[in-house]
């Protein structure tokens, strides 16, 4: 298949993902864990390059006191590369969750593109196109497609990896090796947990009966730039990755570690396999697939049988088991669904004694439909109503300072700095003020501010004019019951606005955010210092709250 006609055909398939799409593209209130946080680390990356060269004379009190004001950022807990690819868009598009998304969806279309490289360069076009279409209207990948999230830049980095490791396999020159290395490292730079290409990269010369390669003169430069990559991440993660360490090793768990055996569990990641990421139909057909190339000995399949087998060590050796973390594999298997239709077509054929094109056409888009029949019910998050809020209380307060607390709470800073284009305000969250802890309300849990009496304080001290609460406390923490009776004393607060949660989360769906007034309001004072608990990254950050108001 000619270059131009293939990208015609991609193109095509993707504008029509495009069409899929829109009812969640235009939604512009996502909700997915870590999706607003990561769309904040594109906002960040954004304004750190509008600010250059000043921000980059001082990365560290930059971004330090970037978080201050707009606590809701996860750079140093993920690395910065899909970030600084959304801050792109952002430029272009503007400031929306739709821009995020638009991020997404261009790495599923290099993605998409290298995928037909890769398995053209193997086998040929038709199981080219096979293949992406059955990983493509796969609905776990149509889920995450939805998201800003590190799921799909990952898998499709990861592809792009793969087809240079052909590449510089075939063709092991200098220029293949440093593009290799390159890949490899802007994929670890996507996604710490894209480590599964490593292996991949260490063993496959190996099992190709290609060993020496590894010694390579290319080899070693093309190993040299992926430690240029590697070495800060390393670092990085080892100084701000606390949680990354306990999810991925156990470093720093408080919990037994128990038997090594039991805590691998060895069948997890098979069970996401069948449960989560294929369908009985494709997944049934990926080992017919399998076991075709087991008996002619197909030597163009070893690197994605390779591939599932990384994807599942990797992954079995990390501690914390997740659907979404090995979804990486998912070409690889469509690939083996897409030789095994082929084989089935094949089959009916011989057994029919017709080669009807309509027969041949018909049994392919089974599968394809069965999976696109699943989109309009698969479940992608969303909550709206804080965009609402936020923008409320801009508008009406005279402080810089803005407190929330809920369980939404980077949704609501999203949207506050999206509506602040000169970065005027600061804003308080309550689980960082009044207490903190690690992605969950009581993992690593400590109280800062004990009473209504502090909380008020606190208030008076830094400065807070407004503050805006979720109507229901989730966090089963008495210390926010004292707070929203606290808001609910007349002679202290004054309650301007309900703003309903329009929400298909669980914890969020009978959500109403309070925004109320301190009547008792008086400017900062300016020796106040804002202390920021981090216990996600291990870190206290103490910052002058004069020094980051503009």
């Amino acid at each position: 298949m000619k270059t131009d006609k293939t990208l015609c055909i991609i193109s095509g398939i993707f504008a029509l993902y495009v069409l899929l799409s829109l009812p969640h593209l235009l939604n512009n209130d996502f909700w997915a864990p870590d999706a607003d946080r990561i769309g904040m680390d594109g906002v960040f990356m954004m304004d750190f390059i509008g600010d250059l060269p000043g921000s980059a004379l001082n990365i560290y009190d930059y971004t330090i006191g970037y978080y201050a004001k707009y606590p809701a950022l996860s750079i140093g807990y993920r690395p910065a590369f899909f970030p600084l690819i959304e801050a792109f868009f952002y430029a272009i598009f503007g400031l929306s969750h739709l821009s995020a998304r638009l991020a997404v969806l261009f790495f599923l279309f290099l993605g998409m593109i290298f995928w037909v490289l890769l398995v053209q360069k193997i086998y040929d076009p038709p199981t080219a196109l096979l293949s992406l279409l059955l990983w493509v209207t796969n609905p776990y990948v149509y889920q995450y497609a939805q998201q800003p999230m590190l799921e799909i830049p990952t898998l499709s980095i990861s592809i792009i990896c793969v087809y240079c490791l052909c590449k510089y396999e075939t063709d092991p020159s200098l220029a293949h090796g440093i593009i290799l290395g390159t890949v490899t490292g802007l994929a670890l730079w996507t996604n710490q947990k894209s480590g599964f290409l490593l292996l991949l990269l260490l063993s496959y010369p190996f099992i190709k009966g290609k060993g020496k390669l590894l010694l390579a003169r290319n080899t070693w430069i093309s190993a040299g730039i992926i430690l240029a990559f590697l070495i800060p991440l390393v670092c990085i993660t080892l100084w701000l990755g606390d949680q990354n360490l306990e999810q991925s090793i156990g470093i720093g768990s408080r919990r037994p570690s128990g038997d090594w055996l039991a805590r691998l569990r060895l069948f997890k990641n098979l069970w996401f396999l069948y449960h989560d990421h294929l369908s009985v139909p494709v997944l049934l057909l990926a080992i017919i697939g399998m076991g075709g190339c087991f008996i002619r000995k197909d030597a163009g399949s070893l690197i994605f049988v390779l591939g599932i087998v990384c994807v599942y060590l990797f992954f079995t050796m990390i501690k914390v088991k997740v659907s979404r973390y090995p979804m990486c594999w998912i070409p690889f298997f469509a690939l083996f669904a897409a030789i095994g239709l082929q084989k089935l077509v094949a089959w009916l054929e011989r057994v029919s004694k017709t080669r009807k094109p309509f027969i041949r056409y018909a049994v392919i888009c089974l599968p394809l439909i069965l999976q696109l029949s699943h989109f309009p019910n698969v479940f992608v998050g969303y909550a709206g109503g804080y965009e609402e809020a936020a923008t409320y209380v801009l508008q009406r307060t005279r402080s810089p300072v803005i407190f929330f607390e809920g369980y939404a709470n980077s949704q609501f800073i999203f949207f506050a700095r999206k509506h602040d284009p000169d970065r005027q305000f600061v804003i308080l969250r309550g689980d960082k003020l009044i207490s903190s802890s690690s992605l969950s309300y009581k993992k690593k849990l400590e109280i800062h501010l004990h009473d209504k009496e502090e909380i008020h304080k606190a208030f008076s001290d830094l400065g807070v004019q407004f503050a805006v609460v979720e109507s229901i406390n989730i966090s089963g923490m008495k210390i926010y019951d004292e707070l929203r009776d606290l808001l609910r004393d007349s002679s202290r607060f004054k309650l301007h606005k309900k703003v309903k949660v329009k929400s298909n989360i669980s914890s969020l769906k009978d959500q109403t955010l309070l925004v109320y007034e301190n009547l008792g309001y008086e400017e900062v004072t300016e020796d106040q210092v804002l202390h920021l608990r981090l216990p996600i990254v291990g870190q206290t950050i103490k910052v002058k709250l004069k020094k980051i108001l503009r």
